[in-house]
């Protein structure tokens, strides 16, 4: 650690992040030990909390210049991709198709196994889903002016958008502790992820970099090992 150089004393947030990166790169492990209690007082205002989120998503322009590679709002496959662009723009037949086409190919790499075909099934299923709760998160947070936009488009595109701002909020309301009532949680959610996202796009800007926004779309084949 101490031959990396510690912290990088030039960047002001994400440095906790960009250390523990190096050591990675360099061959080391970083390992929690807590062996501290630290307490920290919760921003008192909400233009407060949104104004750190902000500066958190700061971070992602110098992180993605000093690791090109691990910073992208989202990684899977451009199969489940299209799958559910088509699925959401009303052609559920050439998604039937897609999912189908992974599922067969799948099968045929897991043949040698005694249930290939039903851990396919279940790799497929999972797989696709998974594609789609991140694509929801980056459509929360990096993506969000994208939303933003649908959202004044209304309609269908304007329903699709408020879906995904409330749906996952709601869910994650449910599975946590519910310490406040849902109405307040559920925009804090929101405010939560768009101020972090907002901080990402415009940090992107000042840095001059589209790598946090872009996606790293790859095979399924290349996804499945």
């Amino acid at each position: 650690a101490k031959s990396l150089g510690g912290f990088d004393a030039e960047m002001r947030v994400g440095e906790d992040v960009d250390f523990v990166w190096r050591l990675d790169r360099a061959g080391s492990t970083a390992r929690y030990e807590p062996r501290a209690v630290v307490h920290h007082d919760p921003r008192p205002t909400l233009r407060a909390l949104m104004r750190q989120r902000f500066f958190y998503g700061g971070s992602v322009g110098p992180l993605s210049i000093r690791h090109p590679s691990l910073l992208r709002p989202l990684k899977t496959s451009w199969h489940s991709v299209a799958l559910w662009v088509f699925f959401f723009a009303g052609l559920a037949p050439i998604s039937a198709l897609l999912g189908i086409y992974t599922f067969v190919g799948l099968a045929r790499r897991l043949r040698h196994l005694d249930h290939g075909v039903r851990e396919a099934l279940r790799l497929v299923v999972r797989g696709h889903w998974s594609a789609l709760s991140s694509i929801v998160r980056a459509l929360r947070r990096e993506w969000i002016p994208l939303t933003l936009l649908c959202l004044l488009f209304g309609g269908y595109l304007g329903a699709l958008a408020l879906a995904v701002l409330f749906i996952p909020s709601i869910v994650d309301y449910f599975r946590g502790s519910k310490r406040l009532d849902p109405v307040t949680f559920v925009v804090l959610r929101i405010l939560d992820d768009a101020s972090y996202g907002m901080g990402a796009v415009t940090s992107c800007v000042r840095n001059r970099t589209i790598r946090p926004v872009v996606p790293d779309l790859r095979t399924w084949r290349a996804n499945v090992h």
